[in-house]
């Protein structure tokens, strides 16, 4: 397991620099916008870790799914199926290695904005005015803390399964309907259609009259029960198909 994460780091190397180089350019502005205290810069360093936080999960998502479509066109899947380890380990590791590139790029561009608003508001106001724009960010919005958590684990659990729906409709394009010259339209085909199956059915649960009278907590134990069910779901579907097909 730990060589093939070794490997799936390795083939995300160039992108992993650019993050880097994108997140030291935004932090580099914030820093000598606050040092000579020019707010234009400030604003345009802040707005680039911020383009950065919003994109790149989606980035780390779409790149695993494009490395796995790339493996099945090459050919490159033959040897990696071939090596030692079972389907689950493999497709375990391309899945975690997602997830922690995802968190790699999260942490990447939220703390040095964090740290440049920090010290923006510590230069303006002092320690007083830090605390107090601290106790009064979330109420200001209208959000608890528990709400925060709640919508964060949702946008996982989302997150999650846009990759393994992309992950599922890659290794069904490539191998059950095998096409390699229409392979990647065919495969976008079935991820949308994946994901529009997955919309579908939870709007027709939620719209059950039994659940009508739910309380806000129940609802959220239904998304987290429905999205963990149909990330298994689609996470089962692929090993299976992994299994059978591109096992030696």
């Amino acid at each position: 397991m730990k060589e093939l994460m070794k490997y799936e780091f390795r083939r995300r190397k160039v992108s992993q620099m650019i993050s880097m180089g994108t997140a030291a350019v935004g932090l580099f502005l914030m820093l000598s916008g606050l040092l000579f205290w020019k707010v234009a810069v400030v604003a345009s360093g802040f707005l680039l870790l911020f383009v950065g936080l919003l994109i790149s999960p989606f980035y780390a998502g779409v790149e695993s799914i494009l490395l796995l479509n790339r493996d099945l066109q090459n050919g490159q899947s033959c040897m990696l199926w071939m090596v030692p380890r079972s389907v689950l380990q493999i497709l375990g590791a391309k899945y975690l290695a997602a997830v922690l590139q995802t968190l790699f790029f999260l942490c990447l561009f939220f703390f040095p904005a964090f740290l440049g608003v920090v010290a923006s508001i510590w230069k303006e106001s002092g320690f007083t005015g830090l605390t107090n724009a601290a106790a009064m960010f979330l109420p200001e919005l209208g959000i608890s803390w528990i709400d925060l958590i709640q919508d964060a684990a949702t946008a996982i659990l989302l997150w999650l399964q846009l990759v393994m729906s992309g992950f599922f409709a890659v290794l069904l394009s490539r191998t059950v309907l095998a096409d390699s010259r229409h392979g990647g339209l065919l495969s976008f085909l079935l991820f949308w259609l994946a994901n529009l199956s997955c919309n579908l059915g939870y709007h027709a649960i939620s719209g059950l009259s039994i659940l009508s009278g739910l309380p806000s907590a129940a609802w959220y134990a239904l998304d987290v029960i429905y999205y963990l069910g149909i990330d298994l779901l689609f996470f089962l579907l692929t090993a299976f198909l992994a299994d059978r097909k591109l096992s030696p």
